[in-house]
């Protein structure tokens, strides 16, 4: 998984939760976010989105 080797801080299966959820354009953008931010904000913002996505599944 490329976007776990941009940022090992953040637990691989939060990142398969949410990129599970999206399609291939989700995954390229979250890649280039990887890339291009703080590993403790990108942490921060997978975990956010994680319990975003669960929220919604439940509604």
């Amino acid at each position: 998984m490329a976007t776990h080797s941009h940022c090992r801080i953040v637990n691989p299966d939060t990142i398969r939760s949410v990129l599970r959820r999206g399609q291939i354009g989700d995954w390229f953008l979250i890649d280039l976010i990887a890339k291009n931010i703080d590993p403790l904000n990108f942490r921060e913002l997978l975990i956010d989105l994680e319990v975003k996505l669960e929220m919604d599944k439940e509604s």
